[in-house]
């Protein structure tokens, strides 16, 4: 690879890999998989599948939307399902298909809070993403660190609070942590706490869900993408700028994303200045 004049990859941690194989920091370039945020968008009223699921004005829907298979670590979110089954106004949605979805059915047995739903057409993934109140991204602990879980970017995208597990240290945390919360992997216990406490916090769901937007706008946009690659493709040889160079989505996010992320949700709500009661960092 040191032949090549450039060399992208898709993750932060895979641009590590690349500097360790001597790849020289100039020439890689960071192109994280992008969303298409005209198609994904927050809807300007509730939308049509809450009527469809019966789910009423006054429920929150805590949704998973993706693959169901073992190494996604959903029994952590039937666990949370569990927990929070006295709390009626709390309604956990399973949406997909996979291996793992008829245990898993299994698993929720009995429990009024949880419902199921078939993969979804791709003309109704909007509809589906905005059904949620907060979306649901759980891990397992020793899952690897090298790609970002391809489903976050349209939760992001969506408008709505996310909820993940990710390890410390780990890109995903780096990711979630400054616009939505963090739990531990696999500790059903921490992740109910969590969304309990942003059910009972519509203002600070407000406040995540718009900050992951406009970080999907300025970052993980196709628009914001595709204008990266232009612009280093553009540089030629020419040394990429050091901010360019440490960190760069996470550095760009800053400055491209920080008036936007004003104006969505007014000055003093930056990213990780969360409510009483829950830490600053979105970590809990």
């Amino acid at each position: 690879m040191r032949g090549f004049d450039r060399v992208s990859t898709i993750s932060q941690r895979m641009c590590d890999r690349l500097r360790k194989k001597g790849v020289d920091d100039a020439r890689i370039l960071l192109l994280p998989n992008w969303v298409d945020a005209e198609a994904i968008h927050p809807l300007p009223e509730a939308s049509p599948m809450r009527a469809e699921l019966g789910v009423g004005d006054d429920q929150l829907v805590a949704l998973y939307a993706g693959n169901m298979a073992a190494k996604q670590g959903l029994e952590t979110l039937i666990d949370a399902a569990r927990r929070l089954e006295h709390r009626r106004g709390i309604v956990f949605v399973f949406a997909g298909a996979g291996p793992s979805k008829a245990a898993l059915a299994e698993q929720a047995a009995g429990l009024s809070n949880v419902r199921f739903l078939p993969l979804q057409p791709l003309e109704r993934l909007n509809k589906l993403l905005n059904l949620a109140d907060l979306h649901m991204l759980p891990q397992k602990a020793d899952a690897a660190d090298l790609v970002m879980p391809s489903k976050l970017s349209g939760m992001f995208a969506s408008g709505r609070a996310v909820i993940a597990c990710a390890n410390p240290g780990t890109e995903l945390e780096a990711v979630v942590k400054p616009r939505g919360v963090v739990v531990p992997p696999e500790d059903g216990a921490a992740f109910a706490a969590a969304l309990e406490r942003l059910a009972g916090d519509p203002q600070l769901r407000r406040r995540l869900g718009a900050e992951g937007r406009t970080f999907v706008e300025a970052i993980w946009s196709r628009t914001a993408v595709i204008d990266d690659f232009d612009g280093f493709i553009r540089m030629g040889s020419a040394p990429r700028p050091a901010h360019l160079r440490e960190r760069p989505y996470f550095a760009r996010s800053a400055r491209r994303a920080g008036d936007a992320v004003a104006e969505h949700v007014g000055a003093g709500a930056a990213a990780g200045d969360v409510a009483e009661g829950m830490p600053s960092g979105g970590r809990v």
